[in-house]
């Protein structure tokens, strides 16, 4: 931003500046590429290859897309009576942001000092476990984004539906669900609708300051609705399950506190709670 005095003066006597701002565009599209080799504790070895394509304004509107693809594999060397284990995963997202609210009510006047985000995500995870399952992944997301100002921002998702599905089990594995009765809850079908609010606090951009603090709120309700359509629908019991489609019901909260004080250019004292 450069300034420039400005020759007239106001019926006050005040002089005036005009401000010129000068912007630079980004690139509107850009590839990356990411290759991640993995080593754990259990011995077992891998790699990821991810490559992601974006596009920051797909239809000249400041919209931007992003296609995001993985495929990745592992192994288990050796060094327990497990060994020999093989996973191959892969999976695909696509996201869609739109700077402007899209929704069937006109609630435009209540964002007026802030440009909300609408996002539309939809994605699909394959992870194929050679020697027992394959698991599926399918969600579909809608999504809205508004910072209050520098330091506030919302984030509400009114539909999130994600399917998890097994399509393969060995005799193997099988054996061990039978065997396992908290392993076989684990790996049921469920399906999954939730709606989901997050409220973030960050004054961490402030470097000026020695102290600042961070606070994340997460709130997601999950399978309430169809909870109240099976108990209006007269269906009972204690098995979550609406038409023969079994879905997953549950309220979750998390919290996380971070206070930053910097006792020196080169020391920081973090606490998190």
């Amino acid at each position: 931003i450069r300034f420039q005095r400005d020759s007239s003066v106001s019926t006050s006597g005040y002089g005036r500046l005009n401000s010129s701002i000068y912007l630079s565009p980004l690139k509107k599209r850009s590839f990356v590429a990411e290759v991640q080799g993995t080593s754990k504790s259990n011995n077992f070895v891998g790699s990821v290859f991810t490559l992601e394509y974006l596009n920051r304004n797909i239809f000249n509107g400041a919209e931007s897309f992003s296609l995001k693809g993985k495929i990745g594999y592992e192994a288990q060397l050796a060094g327990n009576d497990l060994s020999g284990l093989n996973t191959f995963e892969t999976g695909i997202a696509a996201e869609y942001r739109v700077p402007r609210l899209v929704s069937p009510f006109d609630l435009q006047e209540k964002f007026r000092y802030s440009i909300p985000r609408t996002k539309f995500k939809i994605s699909y995870d394959l992870l194929r476990r050679l020697q027992y399952f394959t698991l599926n992944s399918f969600l579909g997301l809608i999504g809205y984004e508004w910072n209050v100002n520098a330091f506030v921002t919302h984030t509400i998702n009114p539909i999130s539906v994600n399917l998890i599905n097994i399509s393969r089990r060995t005799p193997e594995f099988l054996q061990l669900l039978e065997d396992n009765s908290f392993l076989r809850r684990s790996f049921e079908q469920q399906f999954i609708p939730a709606l989901s609010y997050s409220f973030q606090y960050n004054k961490l951009i402030l470097n000026d300051q020695r102290s600042r603090f961070y606070v994340l709120f997460d709130a997601e309700f999950a399978g309430n609705m169809f909870g109240a359509i099976q108990n209006l629908s007269g269906e009972t019991g204690s098995d979550k399950s609406l038409f023969g489609v079994e879905y997953a019901q549950y309220n979750k909260f998390d919290i996380d506190v971070r206070h930053y004080y910097d006792v020196s250019q080169e020391t920081s004292l973090v606490s998190r709670f």
